[in-house]
């Protein structure tokens, strides 16, 4: 958890000074923002979550749009973020992102610069057809969780199928769990494989795609990887300016 915050408290003040020149609409999208803070397992400390780092971010982002689908996680975002509502433009929406967000970013109007992030819980949350939307707009950076565990879980189970169908986007997956099934492929190769897939996907809308933060387990399994994908170069070489002065350190 601390890593993914981390990174955006290390970009997204990069972000906005580069992109708000000039720039007079600057959206910060949380399609997954739950309570807007974070306690750390086994530790008595609270931290702020996605939706408090963006909003204290300088620059500041000229709109923010958080969306959250657990009851719980909402009411509590909107208590969490409450002092911020009388000095941003915060639209709230507690709903499933892959049915809300497409018809908002209609609504937000051309020309304007994007910032979303994708954080789900798993890959059951997030299809593939709300990513591409955003991929559809030529002027969207996208910051996505992509989860290891989840997808290794998910070849596991001959029900999920679907699950990975949607979250890919293509059902060229399988042939890299067929080949891990069968021993053609060890655990870091399947996972590289997969990540590359999904990598790949991300390049038909993105002209820039990396990931810049992998996340392992205490036992060192990698758990999830951060992936940037812009149109802009020089975003993505910040993001590589982070990976690789965090190489290393876990």
């Amino acid at each position: 958890m601390t890593k993914k915050l981390n990174f955006l408290k290390f970009y997204l003040p990069i972000y906005t000074a580069t992109i708000s020149k000039g720039q007079s609409h600057l959206y910060y999208i949380d399609a997954f923002a739950s309570s807007g803070k974070n306690r750390l397992r086994g530790v008595d400390q609270i931290l702020e979550g996605s939706p408090l780092i963006a909003l204290n971010t300088r620059p500041p982002f000229t709109s923010y749009i958080f969306i959250e689908s657990n009851g719980w996680y909402f009411n509590e975002l909107l208590e969490n973020i409450a002092s911020h509502q009388k000095h941003f433009s915060i639209q709230s929406f507690f709903d499933d992102s892959n049915k809300l967000l497409p018809d908002l970013l209609r609504k937000i109007p051309n020309g304007s610069r994007l910032f979303v992030f994708f954080d789900p819980e798993g890959i059951q949350e997030l299809l593939w057809d709300t990513v591409e939307e955003v991929g559809k707009r030529g002027s969207a950076e996208l910051l996505i969780t992509f989860s290891c565990m989840a997808v290794a879980r998910c070849c596991q189970k001959r029900q999920d199928e679907d699950v990975l169908d949607r979250f890919f986007g293509t059902k060229r997956w399988r042939n890299i769990a067929r080949k891990r099934k069968l021993g053609r492929l060890t655990p870091e190769r399947a996972r590289k494989a997969f990540v590359d897939l999904y990598k790949i996907q991300l390049r038909k809308h993105f002209k820039y795609v990396d990931d810049v933060v992998l996340v392992k387990t205490e036992h060192h399994k990698p758990l999830y990887y951060l992936i940037l994908a812009t149109q802009d170069r020089s975003l993505v070489k910040i993001g590589r300016q982070y990976k690789t002065r965090m190489c290393g350190v876990e």
